[in-house]
């Protein structure tokens, strides 16, 4: 059994033969806290959690918190695009950036971050070269974090796939089957200016990412 916490957000994940256990867990809490079970679990943190029990599937999703941050930088009517970013490098700013300027690139980028960093890890690699330039933003610079919250809203439907498998081994401490953990490292040699290298990395277990 599983118990996540978030302030006063609780998430208790348990196989069905622990169901009594669970149930006495919870019945324990009540009696010191005010608890409301809101029953099967569809919403965390503003992601949804949709499942298909028969298929085995479980999926994460944050169209939600994306249609909020497109909403907050009107950015829900613009033209479609296709990539997070316009280009993988742009240069830095030749001037300096008002602080209006620059509160308003921080906010952009933070909110792709956090989309990132839970259920995105397609905008990963522009989220972190956009967070390069929060101390001193462009126009340049401000027009690519809009097209990547602009991205990530026209695609914001897609989710994180985890899928069980009725042909998994037994784990033991010695072999993870590559089917449950799945990790790839890759890295671009001395793409940067300073010569140093760009990398990046993916963990997966049950075929999504974690990492």
């Amino acid at each position: 059994m599983i118990l996540f916490f978030y302030v006063d957000d609780i998430v208790l994940l348990y196989h069905p033969t622990k169901r009594d256990y669970a149930q006495s867990l919870k019945q324990n809490l009540q009696e010191y806290f005010e608890i409301r079970d809101l029953g099967d679990l569809q919403w965390f943190l503003g992601v949804r959690v949709l499942r298909s029990i028969k298929e085995g599937k479980l999926w994460l999703c944050q169209d939600s918190y994306l249609e909020k941050i497109a909403a907050s930088f009107n950015l829900q009517q613009t033209k479609a695009v296709h990539t997070p970013m316009p280009i993988d490098d742009l240069p830095p700013n030749e001037h300096q950036a008002t602080a209006q300027e620059i509160h308003a690139y921080q906010r952009r980028v933070g909110s792709s971050l956090f989309a990132a960093v839970v259920t995105r890890p397609d905008v990963a690699r522009a989220a972190s070269k956009l967070s390069e330039q929060l101390r001193n933003p462009s126009p340049d610079h401000l027009a690519a974090a809009n097209q990547c919250i602009s991205y990530l809203y026209g695609t914001r439907h897609l989710a994180i796939e985890y899928a069980a498998s009725s042909n998994h081994q037994e784990v033991t401490a010695t072999t993870v089957p590559m089917e449950i953990f799945e990790n790839s490292a890759n890295a671009s040699f001395a793409n940067n200016p300073d010569h140093r290298s760009g990398e990046g990395y993916i963990f997966k277990l049950y075929g999504g990412p974690i990492d």
